[in-house]
């Protein structure tokens, strides 16, 4: 994932992810995402609350 930068094992930055990503992300071990984007903002991603806690 290129748009993932790791700064130690337990935490990495981003921008905005796709689902898939977010899918990587949970099979590589992280488990807290914080979304400084407003929920109307362009390119957000529709029901990304409910995506990733199924993730």
């Amino acid at each position: 994932m290129a748009r993932v930068r790791k700064i130690t094992d337990d935490l990495a930055i981003a921008g905005q992810l796709t689902i898939e990503e977010f899918q990587q992300l949970a099979e590589e071990g992280y488990r807290l995402v914080v979304n400084l984007r407003s929920p109307d903002e362009t390119g957000s991603l529709k029901g990304e609350q409910q995506i990733l806690e199924q993730l």
